[in-house]
This record gives structure tokens, sequence and C-alpha cells, in this order.
């Protein structure tokens, strides 16, 4: 399970992140995890940072 996120309106990003840590937080209660699913979760949250970060170094 692999997504890209290409979100160009900073409130969409801040929903975003709030979307990622609920995935993780319901991740942590299921049991037992899979490594795709952790990896997908990492992967997630890789292109969520580098969205905000973009949009940081824009301003």
């Amino acid at each position: 399970m692999h997504f890209i996120v290409a979100v160009r309106d900073q409130e969409a990003r801040r929903c975003l992140m709030r979307l990622y840590d609920v995935a993780r937080k319901l991740a942590h209660t299921l049991s037992p995890i899979d490594e795709e699913t952790w990896k997908a979760l990492d992967d997630a949250e890789d292109v969520l940072q580098n969205e905000m970060w973009e949009l940081k170094e824009k301003r």
C-alpha cells in the first residue's frame, strides 16, 4: 500500500497529517502489524513531511 500526496493547500495538508496520525494510532491498536503496513505508514509520513517542508520553504 503506497500513495503519493500532492496537495498544495495548507489546510488540506494539516487535515492529511491528522488523518495520518489517526491511521498510525489505529495501526498500533491492531495486532500484529505486518511489515508492509509499517512500511506504508512510514512512506506516508515521509511524503507528508516533505510536502510540509516544501510549503514552509515557499513562504
